[in-house]
């Protein structure tokens, strides 16, 4: 049997680390991916990665996965910062963002409804610190395990990683002791968006 090929997002991102001037073992020191993870994905022995490990590169150089795996134009567009408090009133997906003074310019993502908000407290500080900018997409609301949203929980905004259902379950990412949420009904809880970016607090 013939080598099996690099798939078309593993030569995307082979493409984009040369325009980065950068490799597979820099990438891995800076994501924290392993070394042979990524060399595999780009040799074509493992023919994709992990939502959660494209998440952690994608992270590490605040860009996001169109770019990075999906070769996609990096032209940018504004995305309004709205409080962490205005951002549970978007539980509603008929609720317009009001534009506040802030907006950030954000290249190469999928097409969506984009906000940005400031996460609060340490209970996800294994992807985001306090203080840290996400970008969320309203546009994507069908929650995924293993995948990280924005959260309604009781009329409250919470950041987790959704660990799925029978029980549902919204899970810390912490290197604190945090309880994982345990919904007690759909009225219980709402997805109000999925996150795409982290921009550390600079």
């Amino acid at each position: 049997m013939g080598s099996k090929q690099p798939s078309q997002r593993a030569r995307a991102f082979k493409a984009w680390m040369a325009e980065q001037g950068t490799n597979t073992a820099q990438v891995s020191a800076r994501s924290g991916v392993t070394y042979t993870t990524l060399a595999s994905f780009v040799q074509g022995s493992t023919q994709s990665l992990k939502g959660e490990t494209e998440e952690k590169i994608t992270a590490a150089y605040g860009s996001s996965a169109a770019v990075i795996f999906g070769g996609a134009d990096a032209s940018s567009r504004a995305i309004p910062v709205i409080s962490w408090v205005a951002a549970g009133k978007l539980s509603d997906p008929d609720e317009p963002i009001e534009l506040e003074s802030e907006t950030i310019e954000i290249s190469g993502l999928e097409p969506g409804d984009y906000f940005g908000t400031r996460v609060r407290g340490v209970s996800m500080n294994r992807i985001a610190q306090d203080g840290a900018l996400i970008i969320v997409n309203r546009a994507d609301r069908e929650p995924i395990r293993g995948r990280r949203y924005i959260f309604n929980h009781r009329g409250q905004t919470t950041f987790k990683r959704y660990g799925g259902a029978d029980p549902t379950r919204l899970e810390p990412e912490s290197t604190e002791e945090f309880e994982t949420i345990f919904p007690k009904s759909d009225e219980d809880w709402s997805v109000i968006g999925r996150v795409r970016l982290v921009i550390a607090e600079v």
